[in-house]
């Protein structure tokens, strides 16, 4: 019996099963336009329209403009990673003009799942810098637009697979720190 290669046998396979489950796919060039090329970081418009989305009558484009800038430009380090948490948790703030004072901010539906949206892609490659070498994720499960779990596959036939594909992960947070701050899980398989 034939294994078969990465792609076809782990990562094509793990995507098709979130499929099933009702993450929506988005290949790798609408990803890219998507966040702005490989610099973005999220899915800028998906996020804006989903910060509007749950939080009525308090975040309009602008102020989710201001919000994701701010998310988006958060210390890559571990308070940074803790950060992004408390944002989609809920606990960050943003002025209500109307209330006249900071409400908390809702970037997931905690509550309701259906309120939220779930990407997948394949291939996610990230640069700070033109000028930088790209490092390329699997996979990416995205929700409201947020890349909140990095996932590197392994072909079974590779010896050392998984040593190697978290030597990948471990590399990926030298390199593209900004990106993996991000991410509030990643798995290896």
């Amino acid at each position: 019996m034939t294994i078969g290669s990465e792609a076809r046998a782990v990562q094509h396979p793990m995507t098709k099963y979130a499929v099933e489950v009702g993450w929506t796919y988005i290949n790798r060039e609408d990803a890219l336009s998507l966040r702005g090329e490989e610099s973005g970081l999220v899915l800028t418009d998906t996020l804006a329209t989903q910060l509007e989305r749950l939080n009525p009558g308090r975040v309009n484009r602008a102020q989710a403009a201001e919000l994701i800038r701010r998310f988006t430009r958060l210390s890559p380090t571990l308070p940074g990673n803790f950060a992004v948490w408390e944002f989609l948790r809920g606990l960050k703030t943003t002025y209500d003009e109307v209330e006249k004072r900071e409400l908390n901010v809702r970037f997931l539906d905690v509550g309701e799942q259906g309120n939220n949206t779930f990407h997948v892609s394949e291939e996610w490659s990230y640069r700070e810098r033109p000028e930088a070498e790209a490092i390329r994720f699997d996979l990416v499960f995205l929700i409201n637009g947020i890349p909140v779990l990095v996932v590197e596959t392994k072909a079974a036939t590779k010896k050392e697979g998984m040593s190697e594909a978290l030597d990948q992960i471990r590399r990926y947070h030298k390199e593209g720190p900004e990106q993996m701050a991000l991410a509030q899980l990643f798995g290896v398989t």
